[in-house]
């Protein structure tokens, strides 16, 4: 369990349900294959952390989370582009080779 669902266990009944969803969703839960895209995904997880832990809870907070969710999925989509591209680009150069 990383810091991030231990601290969501720990502060479940004192946060409100919303803070608790969105951070949810900003939970590496191994998906994700190790690389850019799990870092990625992570970086944003350790950024929602961050803010749950010193921010209080409020429609900002939560519709900051929702932002971080939406930019977390852009972020991964765009490692996952980068990933797929590099990949190409070797089986090119071994279809050369």
């Amino acid at each position: 369990m990383d810091e991030l669902q231990e601290w969501i266990e720990a502060h479940r009944a004192d946060r409100h349900p919303s803070t608790i969803e969105k951070l949810e969703w900003l939970v590496h839960d191994g998906h994700l294959p190790a690389g850019l895209m799990r870092d990625v995904f992570t970086d944003c997880g350790d950024l929602a952390f961050a803010m749950a832990t010193h921010l209080e809870d409020g429609p900002q907070l939560t519709l900051g989370l929702q932002h971080l969710i939406d930019a977390k999925d852009c972020f991964v989509r765009s490692a996952k582009r980068q990933r797929d591209r590099a990949a190409a680009e070797v089986a090119t150069a071994d279809d050369d080779a």
